[in-house]
């Protein structure tokens, strides 16, 4: 089977998929010239409480968005780990998986900001770049980022040529979306059609999730 010369990888609680997640990072990949991104729903969130919805609900969400946009495919491998998500773990998998290959990381601005907090994170820059879409609320932190200030490119305009190691800042769309206020607006008996694909607010409806 042929690969992409380069794939991008989003990981993510998913809970659920929304626009916020989703327009961001197909713009970056485009810039990228990306023709795959994976996303990587995880079984065991390390940094964030666990879901509302179960592990199937959420796959099964993911897979009405591949079904309609094809840059989109899943990848279960942090799903199918018996073990906590570390970062580090998958981006080993998928350089012993797809040797070669350039791996961009999707990655927020607000996890960019925490990025040191990240297990062993300095070892994450051997694998790969990681590519930040910004988000409403959060700007970058000089502070916070400081160990790894000189690795960043603001308004990247082509990819690098270090096969990784830099972390790319990309001027996306914002939208002021969270997964957080989907669920609270289900719950509330509020619009959630514009936030989300057309298929993953019917799936929520028919599931009768969040409420």
């Amino acid at each position: 089977m042929n690969h992409p010369p380069a794939l991008g990888i989003f990981g993510g609680t998913f809970d659920p998929v929304h626009w916020g997640h989703l327009r961001p990072v197909r713009e970056a990949g485009e810039k990228l010239a990306l023709t795959q991104i994976y996303l990587l729903p995880n079984r065991e969130p390390v940094h964030k409480p666990d879901a509302s919805a179960n592990t199937k609900q959420r796959i099964q969400m993911l897979q009405l968005v591949c079904q309609h946009d094809p840059l989109f495919t899943i990848d279960m491998r942090e799903v199918n780990r018996q073990q906590k998500s570390y970062s580090l773990l998958t981006l080993q998998e998928l350089a012993t998986t797809y040797p070669g290959q350039r791996i961009y990381f999707f990655i927020g601005m607000d996890s960019l900001n925490s990025l040191s907090e990240w297990y062993c994170y300095e070892q994450l820059f051997d694998y790969c770049h990681f590519v930040v879409t910004r988000r409403p609320g959060f700007e970058f932190d000089p502070v916070t980022t400081q160990p790894f200030l000189s690795r960043i490119i603001e308004n990247p305009q082509c990819a690098p040529q270090q096969e990784a190691g830099n972390i790319l800042i990309f001027d996306t769309n914002q939208l002021d979306i969270s997964s957080t206020d989907i669920r609270q607006r289900v719950k509330s008996g509020a619009e959630i059609k514009s936030l989300l694909p057309a298929a993953v607010a019917e799936y929520i409806h028919q599931q009768k999730l969040y409420q």
